[in-house]
């Protein structure tokens, strides 16, 4: 049998696969008895006997992606444990601290909660300042909040639980205050401390010569490039490289490696023999992946680099596909749960999509093996075999990637070597290390200038959404036949007919999706403590009301308008916003659509008639209007009965009218929108107080009723009057506020108040997302988080009644 470890690990994944994602045990016995079918049949055809027992490859995956999984799950009574003061005692695994502050790697033995404690051997991640005198193997006591870590809270959103989980981490720890410890162990269980604490102190050291070599951003570029270090890159820079299509080269990769690994390589064997030369480089490689603190692309690319250099080595045939196999393999019983990691996704896909399709693109168009011509053709592979993997985690392509991978690529070679020779001269001078930078220098100026210059392209980015299934199985077939272009098996003919079919397939694919009736979507997004509901409507038009803020007053708490409603609209493939919708200028309703109109294109700001003269006395909402204005984004002023229509839908300011100086505070000047489309209604309250409530319902009275309200103010106990909530008389409920909020949102009374009613409730906290999917004549609720599934005929409150 030709390859036998390609059928290995296929058979592994399919394991891995069933393990992670089949919750019935009788399709996962159904698929092992397919899969032993498969054996036996390929038996028949090859006669090669260990195939027989492929299929307890496949058992032994499923098993030990189930063990690894359980291995974080929280322990008993700990399962409830989430931003809870506790103790921490362990030992500092591994660290990265700039002026006292970063974070800490503990391998914790005992944690306290209360007047109880817990022997558990757990990693956990702690942040803080003021860690002064820590070091890799210093065993410390910390004292902190422990926060449990959760999977993706809304669609496109980040999956921090799995994340961590694949790097070993159980949970995530705020730092109050520490103290060392005196640990008592032995020399030799030390060992692997001392190590560590080495590998770090040679990072550090290799960061302080860069950061005296090169202005700080420059800097931060070069760190990340040879060392692995992104975490002085500020956010508009990973932007920046992202929209050009070349942010791999920030990550060390296959390219790094190579040039660094055959580079060495051949260096050396002008001055020793070559077998010394590859055990040199060996080691050398090794050393690199632990010191850069072994990602993903730099095993995989080491393993095959060391393999490749063997096989010449011993004058033996090296079989790419074979090595990739066995990269994968090795890599997957380590941690099963990498197969899930984007890294290990993209640094496979990529050298699969290079080694497969670079020879069906030479025979095409480069038969005279012009060097231009296959740098071209690599990066068209590589980005054929990414496509797949990018469309479903990042939906959205780089249009013009494939051109200036062609202009930045071939510079990486010059960028590696004289960065590593840099280095190694800044070590003994400045001076010296400074005449090998000066080139890197001025060509990172050269990448500044481009990437900035594509940024300004038009279409640089194009926002496609999450792919279906059936379209992504049509977009892997597309590529499977480019790279079959060329083979002998397959005639000219053939391929043209399997192509047009595929074509065909993913037309009516297509068709059938497009002519669907589009319901009207509404998504209240869990946004820790703040609002934020996402609205598209059936001819996809989408308005953003509300965009909650920094969901801690903690500078390592992402920004929502960034870090959560962004991913989800383009998960939907949304890249124009209709009408960004202020309620009022609270920083956890405002402070995240500031941060959308740097990466949408908005048609319209909205902002509730009392703040049209506020904006001096306003800090977020002079902040917003500014950048309205700096993105050219027309403001209009909404009070009590202008309405927006987009097709049948129409949203209605229903309060506040002019009238608003006398409103006490800034809840007050909520906007307050009526959302209809033919028989639905829903109500978007903003932070409305009893005082308002009071004004609505004697303007409104029995038109309040509604199918869906969002509850005013989270769910504090001086919004939802009972009045108030009889009139609107709801057959749902959904309150947003963050977990464990300080305020105490919601108010247990307000629970009842809704209960008492019958009203269904929904809580972003508990729920995630909550996704509403509506023809006008029934409605569907999904929640993201613990998958509720219900169905409603609409006007539901009048049959209550």
């Amino acid at each position: 049998m030709k390859r036998p470890a390609m059928w290995m690990i296929g058979y592994y994944l399919i394991g891995l696969w069933v393990g992670y994602t089949v919750k019935d045990w009788y399709i996962s016995i159904g698929i092992f008895a397919i899969m032993t079918c498969v054996s036996v049949l390929l038996y028949k055809t090859y006669y090669w006997k260990p195939i027989i027992l492929f299929p307890l490859i496949c058992f032994f995956a499923y098993l030990h992606i189930n063990g690894h999984v359980k291995s974080y799950e929280y322990p008993g009574d700990m399962a409830s444990f989430n931003s809870v003061e506790s103790q921490l005692v362990g030992t500092i695994q591994d660290m990265a601290i700039e002026a006292g502050e970063g974070h800490l790697l503990l391998d914790v033995s005992e944690i306290t909660v209360g007047n109880k404690t817990y022997k558990k051997n757990l990693r956990i991640k702690v942040y803080g300042s003021g860690l002064q005198d820590v070091s890799i193997g210093h065993r410390v006591r910390v004292t902190g909040k422990l926060i449990k870590l959760w999977p993706s809270e809304n669609p496109g959103g980040f999956n921090e639980k799995l994340y961590y989980n694949i790097r070993g981490i159980h949970y995530k720890c705020y730092m109050k205050s520490y103290q060392l410890e005196d640990d008592g162990a032995g020399y030799i269980s030390r060992i692997p401390y001392t190590i560590r604490r080495g590998l770090y102190n040679l990072r550090y050291r290799a960061t302080t010569i860069y950061e005296r070599l090169l202005p700080h951003e420059e800097a931060q570029l070069m760190k990340a490039m040879l060392l692995g270090d992104k975490s002085g890159m500020t956010r508009e820079t990973k932007d920046q490289f992202t929209k050009a299509g070349i942010a791999h080269v920030l990550a060390i990769s296959g390219l790094h490696v190579g040039i660094i690994g055959y580079g060495l390589f051949h260096l050396m064997t002008c001055f020793i023999a070559k077998k010394r030369a590859l055990w040199l480089t060996v080691l050398f490689l090794v050393f690199y992946c632990m010191l850069t603190g072994g990602s993903i692309s730099t095993v995989r690319a080491s393993f095959m680099l060391i393999v490749g250099l063997m096989a010449y080595l011993f004058g033996r045939n090296y079989d790419v596909y074979s090595s990739l196999a066995i990269a994968a393999m090795v890599l997957l019983i380590i941690n099963p749960l990498y197969l899930w990691d984007i890294g290990f996704l993209l640094s496979f896909s990529s050298v699969i999509g290079i080694v497969t399709c670079l020879p069906a693109l030479n025979g095409l168009y480069n038969k005279k093996n012009n060097s231009i011509i296959s740098l071209v053709n690599v990066s068209i592979g590589a980005t054929l075999g990414t496509l797949p993997v990018i469309l479903y985690n990042y939906y959205e392509i780089q249009l013009y990637g494939i051109g200036v991978n062609l202009l930045v690529v071939p510079l990486m070679t010059i960028v590696v070597l004289m960065g590593f020779l840099a280095l190694l001269l800044g070590s003994i001078s400045m001076i010296f290390g400074k005449l090998c930078i000066g080139i890197v220098y001025y060509i990172f100026m050269l990448y500044d200038v481009i990437t900035q210059w594509v940024g300004e392209l038009p279409y640089h980015t194009v926002t496609i959404g999450r792919p279906s299934w059936p379209h992504l199985i049509c977009i892997i077939i597309c590529i499977v036949l480019i790279a079959m272009i060329k083979n002998p098996k397959i005639t000219w003919r053939q391929w043209k007919k399997y192509m047009y079919a595929n074509a065909i397939f993913f037309g009516i694919v297509t068709l059938i999706l497009s002519i669907q009736p589009r319901p009207l979507q509404m998504t209240h997004l869990a946004i820790g403590q703040g609002d934020s509901t996402v609205i598209i409507t059936p001819s996809k038009h989408a308005f953003v009301v509300d965009g909650g803020g920094n969901r801690k007053k903690d500078p390592l708490a992402p920004d929502t308008g960034y870090y959560t409603v962004r991913p989800f609209l383009k998960y939907h493939g949304i890249s124009h916003i209709e009408s960004i919708v202020m309620t009022h200028s609270d920083q956890d309703h405002v402070g995240g659509l500031i941060e959308l109109m740097d990466y949408f294109t908005v048609k319209r700001l909205i902002v509730p008639y009392g703040y049209k003269d506020k904006k001096d006395e306003d800090m977020l909402l002079n902040k917003l209007l500014a950048k309205a204005s700096q993105k050219h984004v027309p403001i209009s002023y909404m009070q009590t009965g202008d309405v927006l229509d987009v097709g049948e839908v129409s949203m209605e300011a229903i309060y506040p009218t002019k009238n608003t100086q006398r409103y006490k505070n800034n809840n007050a000047y909520s906007l307050v929108l009526a959302i209809d489309y033919r028989g639905f209604r829903s109500l978007l309250t903003g932070d409305i107080e009893e005082e308002a409530e009071e004004l609505l319902h004697q303007k409104l009275a029995d038109s309040l009723q509604s199918d869906i309200i969002k509850v005013p103010h989270h769910g504090s106990r001086t919004s939802s009057s009972e009045k108030f909530v009889h009139h609107v008389n709801p057959a749902i409920a959904i309150i947003s506020a963050g977990r464990d909020n300080v305020y105490g949102h919601p108010h247990q009374d307000i629970i009842d108040r809704y209960k008492e009613l019958g009203v269904s409730l929904y809580h972003t906290a508990e729920d995630g997302a909550v996704m509403i999917k509506t023809d006008g004549y029934h409605m569907g609720i999904r929640t993201h988080m613990t998958k509720r599934e219900d169905y409603y005929p609409l006007a539901l409150h009048i049959k209550k009644k």
